[in-house]
């Protein structure tokens, strides 16, 4: 976060905008082939929760600090960044206890493979940002289905998998989730009722299911979380307002 500020060409950004830019950095510095150095833990798991809750509080934490220390200023979802003086030797270790986004930045700045896309990706222009979020997830949700189908050997799985139905109105998206036992095949006669309103309509399917019960056994509903905030980022990449709906468990 503090290196993206840092290397943001212009004045003014969304916090959703910061949200997907970091968003993709971090899942590609997580991809184990992409880079050789350890790992905090929590860049070894699915960083979909930037784009939904910010339940581990790391977008929020960021913010609040970056404000209490004068680097941006915030409103109504806006990000400002504020000019800032470089200081004098005399000043550096006051400035390192004033201005801790500083010492981050200076700390990632010798690992090259980082800044390079954290360079590349703040450049990129937001619709091109948001095509990659939108590729990116729908292909984890889609490989995270075919990765458990490999441990089946029932045949007939075909509608087990998640579905993306594309609408004609960007202002509202639905998210459909199936009940416990199901597939998200059980969610398509009302995902087609509301498509042909114009809306799209994403119809996520919960881990370990439509697979074996092998498979469904060893999911928690950690598991099933992510797979239902894999389904709004996917829409709220989208669509302007999202709507979630399921049925049984699923609602």
């Amino acid at each position: 976060f503090a290196s993206f500020l840092e290397r943001y060409p212009l004045k003014k950004m969304s916090e959703i905008e910061l949200r997907r830019r970091v968003y993709l950095v971090a899942r590609k510095i997580s991809d184990k082939n992409s880079v050789h150095c350890n790992l905090h833990h929590s860049l070894k798991e699915d960083q979909v929760h930037l784009l939904t809750d910010d339940r581990f509080q790391k977008v929020e934490n960021f913010l609040k600090l970056a404000q209490e220390t004068n680097v941006i200023t915030m409103t109504d979802g806006i990000l400002v960044k504020k000019e800032r003086n470089i200081p004098d030797l005399v000043q550096f270790h006051r400035e390192r206890i004033d201005n801790p986004i500083d010492v981050m930045v200076n700390e990632v700045e010798p690992l090259k493979y980082i800044q390079k896309l954290i360079r590349s990706v703040a450049w990129q222009p937001n619709f091109i940002v948001r095509r990659k979020v939108l590729r990116a997830i729908i292909k984890d949700d889609q490989n995270c289905y075919f990765e458990e189908c490999r441990k089946c050997t029932e045949s007939g799985l075909q509608s087990g998998g998640p579905s993306l139905l594309p609408g004609s109105t960007r202002k509202i998206g639905v998210v459909l989730v199936h009940s416990y036992l199901s597939i998200p095949e059980e969610m398509m006669s009302l995902a087609r009722h509301l498509n042909g309103k114009g809306l799209w309509v994403y119809i996520t399917r919960l881990a370990g299911h439509g697979t074996t019960p092998e498979d469904l056994a060893e999911k928690t509903y950690t598991d099933w979380q992510y797979s239902v905030e894999r389904g709004y980022a996917i829409l709220s990449t989208i669509c302007k307002n999202i709507i979630i709906g399921g049925m049984s468990i699923g609602g």
